[in-house]
């Protein structure tokens, strides 16, 4: 019987366990080292050739199970503890003090693995270098401390400790596992992956034209728990709704949340834990910037003016609501594309469930204003984007001339209104009107705010 160094786990023949190293251990000849344990031989490799015939040639005869000993080093679950340990179900440790420790090593380690992988600047490669030299290191320093304490009366116990120090990243080693435990601890979830279009078209395979299916996908962002996660962080939830009680009731105009118009949209609210928050839209592009094969994204983030004001521009505290190709934007058309982020807009209008301080609240967000720059307001609200009308704003008709010098707000305009705007704009081609088609009729309640006080144009480039 051949014994896996790492899980202990017992094999008939040198080929299986070879293959088990490879398959569940993912080891690779890039950065090998595998131990031979057989009668505490102890001798290392960097081959898995040289390991083989190692095994069977000087352990070939080693047909006598050992003692078993517990695995650690396996795919993890989930724990009931309340502390979110993830020891896994098969390992048995009669030790609870090796185990609480065992325990804080993981979390240690986990907690290691999210701190390189959150460096921006740093590629996944190098994160999986510096664990690689970490283990090799600790390995060293356990395979020491174990020449000393073999004759230990709790010898068996510490050696769990020292088996996972000897490869600590074990189970976040690839960015499937990490990912893996982060679910099973509930720090992370996939985002939403939606197929709006699937047509036959042109494609080149091998050189040659073709037809085939085209996919247009768009990625939304799990919302409701990202915002969850975020508001479970200490005192967050009261300072942010304390702070926006605190605007809501100051004379002075901060921004919009003390505002008419979205002091109307509280009405529905009453008695009700309710947090706006602002939906930004802007495009970027990836790849070379400056060469042909330029690829452009439009980003769709979400931010909490509310929220206290030394938080407000920090990149922690904003979060990314969805990606949207441009190419399948302009070609899909605003309803189309922004279907599946309005039905997740939705979900948070009808309330989360944020758990503070061992009780459960349900906090209802909703959505104030639409902001970006000219170019993108104009495009998703259906505004002419040439910039050359006479009216170019849907709420109020006011010429530019006038607008220049405006300072409240005008609300002079109706439905019926809307629609001879829009018909008349299809005859002049918007050069009049300043609105090129309708923008879709969005079922979350958002607040379209002109700022009182400052010229339009200046709220236009604000929000």
């Amino acid at each position: 019987m051949y014994i896996c160094f790492r899980c202990r786990k017992h094999f008939d023949k040198a080929n299986l366990l070879i293959a088990h190293l490879k398959t569940d251990h993912l080891m690779s000849t890039k950065f090998l080292k595998v131990q031979c344990v057989q009668d505490n031989c102890k001798q290392t490799f960097t081959k898995f050739t040289s390991f083989r015939i190692h095994l069977e040639k000087l352990h070939k005869n080693h047909t006598k199970a050992p003692p078993m000993v517990k695995a650690i080093n396996v795919p993890v679950e989930m724990s009931s503890s309340k502390e979110n340990d993830y020891t896994n179900s098969e390992t048995v440790i009669n030790n609870n003090t090796i185990e609480k420790d065992l325990n804080v090593l993981k979390k240690k380690t986990l907690y290691l693995s999210l701190q390189l992988h959150g460096q921006s600047y740093m590629p996944r490669n190098h994160v999986i270098e510096i664990q690689h030299s970490v283990s090799i290191l600790l390995s060293s320093i356990s395979c020491t401390i174990e020449k000393y304490i073999t004759d230990h009366p709790n010898y068996e116990d510490l050696r769990y400790l020292l088996n996972f120090c000897k490869n600590p990243f074990e189970e976040t080693r690839t960015e499937y596992r990490l990912l893996k435990i982060l679910k099973e601890l509930n720090f992370y979830d996939d985002p939403k992956v939606y197929v709006i279009s699937n047509q036959v078209s042109e494609i080149v395979i091998s050189g040659n034209p073709s037809l085939g299916p085209k996919l247009s996908n768009i990625y939304i962002m799990p919302l409701k728990f990202m915002i969850s996660a975020l508001f479970k962080i200490p005192n967050l939830l009261d300072l942010t709704l304390e702070n926006s009680k605190k605007i809501l009731n100051s004379p002075v105009l901060q921004n919009f949340t003390n505002g008419e118009l979205y002091k109307t949209k509280l009405l529905k609210y009453q008695y009700n834990l309710v947090i706006p928050y602002v939906l930004y839209m802007d495009d970027f592009q990836i790849n070379n910037p400056l060469g042909t094969h330029t690829f452009s994204i439009c980003g769709c983030y979400i931010s909490f003016p509310s929220m206290p004001q030394h938080l407000l521009s920090k990149l922690d505290y904003i979060l990314t609501a969805a990606f949207i190709p441009s190419k399948d934007l302009k070609e899909r058309g605003n309803e189309v594309s922004f279907h599946n982020l309005v039905e997740e807009l939705k979900i948070l209008e009808e309330g989360v469930e944020i758990c503070v301080q061992q009780s459960v609240q349900k906090v209802h967000f909703i959505l104030g204003v639409i902001i970006g720059d000219n170019l993108a307001v104009n495009s998703i609200l259906g505004y002419v984007q040439s910039f050359n009308s006479k009216r170019f704003c849907r709420v109020c008709r006011r010429k530019k001339s006038q607008m220049q010098f405006d300072a409240i707000q005008h609300l002079d305009r109706s439905n019926l209104q809307n629609e001879i705007i829009v018909n008349g704009a299809a005859d002049r081609q918007g050069n009049g009107a300043g609105i090129n088609s309708k923008s879709k009729k969005v079922a979350v309640d958002a607040a379209w705010v002109v700022l009182p006080g400052l010229p339009h144009e200046i709220w236009k480039e604000v929000g």
